[in-house]
């Protein structure tokens, strides 16, 4: 089960309610009260210090240098007028973030921090509204260091996906969670300042690298990133259901845009981020569908009752008609329910002010329910319109996740192909510097080993030994053919997305041709490395195990409740192969 994030707020709540069943108030003399009480308040007072304690930044500028933290930047929470902008309060705050253009220092706030704890760089105004930021050349290079950030609005799942904790022990304790988070916030900065954007001057994908020594500088005696994250993805998004599920910032035309809230996703590949990408795809697909039908439906409805509900109507075809708004609105509310989207939960709440098409008098009134179910309607738009930018997005994250997978994939196959020319003839050594544009996972492991195997190689080609040369290309052979595989079964994955369109023959084909080309012994076929063999076996029989699946599917036409078990199987097939760690346990 996932853990739970909890809120300073909900924290601070809790306490003073407990406070409260204990008859504390604040000019009370504890002295007076029973030892028992006043150790039970003492505790909570106690308890509530050390809550302010995690809650404060206080020691997020001490790290940064208070001094120069207020020499640099202004807190937005401190700042309610300027003597050149007319705006005031929070439309003066949300005008003055909206000034700075987007960037990786943005951003990171408003994964992370309190819209009050925003902070930007010192700046000045004039009368003409314009905003100038000191070093406003510079702003793409921010550190991340001075950022204020919260740690309750730290998910803990995506903590665990990076490595960073575990929760373990803590799994029970929210508090000790808490301080776990604080504490590892300098190591989350430093990860983020060193990841790479995939697409340039865009910040919603990041690829996690090693610091360079730069950005290790501003974080001194810092931990890098572990190790199993170097290559995995970062994927930012719009939250839609705000800030820790609270209700977004109302916004009114003319006035200034609130800042966003975004939410932050790991992948493990960026096969599986790619993935992601179709699955939103489809997810968008089936909620337009859905709404599209649900409008229609209800203005179909609206105009039913615009049109037949008159005083002379009988009383027969009023109920008739009755019971047909409230059959539809039932319905609509049933698939707008659990929604977050801020405009799916207005037109749900819209719905259900006039489930039984009454007013709040609790009277019959269908001018106020005709004028909710508009009301509805018009909140559906506004989420077709929120749709349709975000749509663009995913689409463009999906390319520039192709053309990462392709430019890896490309590199792999051509130094797979320098390994098999040297089958014919072992005498050129190989250039390891080929692999150095692998930077993404799961690619990495397989260059990796392939760049350990390429220096032995070299090495003993240098040396004269022959045999030392066959049996490393071999193993780089080998290796490599693993790749093609896990390649293989991610084309699988990609096939199986829609478990009602799963094209069997299309697979079968795919998997019967790269067995072809897996069982065939390119180079010194009379040649066995042992220590490859059993792992290469092993492989080789699953995927004569897939063909054989694959072929029997094929030869049925299955329902579509039949298909959904061939998805679950395939994909449960392909989830028990780890084929990074059979590589990296290869000798």
């Amino acid at each position: 089960m996932p853990l739970k994030s909890i809120t300073f707020p909900e924290l601070f709540s809790r306490n003073t309610a407990a406070l409260e069943r204990a008859g504390y108030r604040p000019a009370m003399d504890l002295e007076a009260l029973s030892a028992r009480n006043r150790h039970r308040i003492s505790t909570l007072l106690a308890a509530r210090a050390h809550i302010e304690d995690l809650a404060s930044t206080d020691d997020q500028r001490e790290a940064y240098g208070r001094q120069r933290w207020e020499r640099e930047f202004v807190r937005l929470g401190t700042i309610d007028r300027d003597q050149h902008l007319r705006s005031e309060g929070e439309s003066l705050r949300w005008y003055l973030w909206n000034r700075m253009q987007s960037c990786r220092f943005k951003r990171f706030q408003e994964l992370f921090c309190l819209p009050a704890n925003f902070i930007v760089p010192r700046f000045t105004t004039d009368e003409r509204g314009n905003v100038d930021f000191d070093g406003k050349p510079q702003v793409q290079s921010l550190s991340l260091k001075p950022c204020l950030v919260n740690p309750d609005l730290i998910p803990e799942k995506l903590l665990m996906d990076l490595g960073l904790c575990d929760f373990e022990e803590e799994n029970g304790n929210t508090v000790r969670r808490l301080e776990q988070k604080r504490d590892v916030i300098p190591r989350l900065k430093q990860l983020w300042e060193a990841a790479v954007p995939l697409q340039k001057g865009h910040h919603r994908l990041l690829a996690i690298r090693e610091p360079s020594a730069e950005v290790r500088a501003r974080y001194p005696g810092i931990e890098g990133p572990p190790s199993s994250s170097l290559g995995t993805i970062l994927y930012m998004r719009e939250d839609e259901s705000g800030r820790n599920g609270a209700a977004k910032p109302a916004w009114k035309p003319r006035e200034p845009r609130p800042p966003r809230s975004f939410q932050a996703q790991h992948f493990s590949s960026v096969y599986a981020a790619h993935r992601k990408t179709f699955h939103e795809s489809r997810v968008y697909e089936r909620e337009i569908d859905q709404l599209t039908d649900m409008k229609e439906h209800l203005a179909s409805m609206n105009g039913t009752l615009d049109a037949e509900w008159r005083t002379t109507t009988t009383a027969s075809h009023k109920a008739s008609l009755r019971a047909r708004a409230q059959e539809l609105l039932q319905r609509c509310r049933d698939l707008l329910s659990a929604c977050e989207n801020r405009y799916k939960v207005q037109a749900c709440d819209l719905l259900a002010a006039v489930s039984n098409l009454t007013d709040s008098s609790g009277r019959e009134n269908i001018s106020v329910t005709m004028s909710k179910m508009v009301g509805a309607i018009n909140r559906l738009m506004q989420r077709f319109e929120e749709m349709f930018p975000k749509g663009g997005y995913n689409q463009q994250d999906q390319m520039v996740l192709q053309r990462q997978i392709r430019e890896h994939e490309t590199v792999l196959k051509m130094f797979r192909r320098g390994v098999t020319e040297r089958g014919d003839d072992p005498s050129s050594p190989l250039r390891p510097e080929e692999l150095d544009r692998i930077r993404l996972a799961p690619f990495l492991v397989y260059a990796g080993r392939l760049r350990e195997k390429c220096e032995t190689y070299n090495d003993a080609l240098g040396n004269g030994n022959r045999d030392m040369v066959i049996d490393t290309l071999i193993q780089m052979h080998v290796i490599g053919k693993f790749q093609a595989v896990r390649t293989c079964f991610e084309h699988v994955k990609q096939f199986t997305l829609d478990p009602a369109h799963i094209p069997v023959q299309r697979i079968r084909d795919f998997v019967r041709t790269l067995r072809e080309l897996f069982s065939a012994r390119q180079i010194f076929p009379d040649r066995v490395v042992e220590a490859y063999q059993a792992p290469f076996d092993r492989l080789e029989r699953s995927l004569q195990i897939l063909d054989d699946g694959l072929s029997r599917c094929a030869e049925q036409d299955r329902d579509i409740s039949r298909r959904s078990a061939l998805y679950r199987h395939l994909k449960e097939y392909l989830a028990a192969y780890d084929i990074e760690a059979i590589v990296r346990a290869l000798p």
